[in-house]
């Protein structure tokens, strides 16, 4: 059993995974409020499903990018608790994550699939992944411009989250679908998570800390 954690955007939320499933998430939808709700979702779940700290073999937790207090409050909750119970930690990237769900609901292949992160103006949390989701262009923070995509303009493209708004505004090839309601959630760490489970994929406790992408970022208020 696995406690899955997001902060990283507006809406918190948990999961419980078991064996690659999602047993049971709990979302806050009050924007910001990850401070105040998180510990009392991770108690509210565990009860909710008859289980206690003793049963959690790892922890999980959305490593970004995304808000940067946020991402500070996930980690240190997480931290805490596998520190506690002496149980791993394990990553989660942010962007791989939104791409479980784009997976999930389309049944469509398509060759590339670009999450996207608002970072405000005309700058964008993103990377690159091909249909076999190896990763052809690393997490990193992208002021978009016209021919952002000028080398993949005979393929089929998704583009997803929330920046994917402004990239709607000057991105405008016929190849490139856009789906503007995909956020991170907890829900979706099943598959990511158990992959990382089995090969032992697991953080240093000590040593960890969230992948921010730059040196300060906030996406609240």
């Amino acid at each position: 059993m696995i406690l899955c954690i997001d902060t990283a955007l507006e809406k918190c939320s948990i999961a419980l995974c078991w064996n690659g499933e999602c047993i049971d998430v709990l979302t806050n939808d009050q924007t910001y409020k990850a401070s105040e709700v998180l510990h009392i979702l991770i108690e509210q779940l565990l009860a909710k499903n008859n289980i206690g700290m003793e049963d959690l073999k790892a922890v999980a937790v959305n490593g970004g990018p995304g808000s940067y207090t946020g991402l500070r409050i996930g980690a240190t909750a997480a931290k805490g608790l596998c520190y506690a119970l002496d149980i791993p930690l394990i990553n989660i990237n942010g962007l791989r994550l939104m791409t479980e769900e784009i997976l999930e609901r389309f049944d469509s292949t398509f060759d590339y699939y670009i999450p996207m992160i608002d970072a405000r103006r005309m700058e964008v949390f993103t990377c690159i992944f091909d249909r076999e989701m190896n990763t052809i262009l690393p997490p990193q923070p992208k002021i978009l411009t016209s021919d952002f995509l000028d080398a993949y303009e005979n393929y089929r493209i998704v583009i997803y989250g929330n920046g994917g708004e402004k990239a709607k505004e000057i991105l405008n090839k016929k190849q490139i679908s856009f789906v503007s309601n995909v956020e991170t959630s907890a829900k979706y760490f099943k598959t990511l998570v158990w992959n990382k489970w089995l090969n032992k994929n697991f953080e240093n406790n000590n040593t960890y800390a969230p992948k921010y992408l730059k040196k300060f970022h906030s996406i609240s208020h």
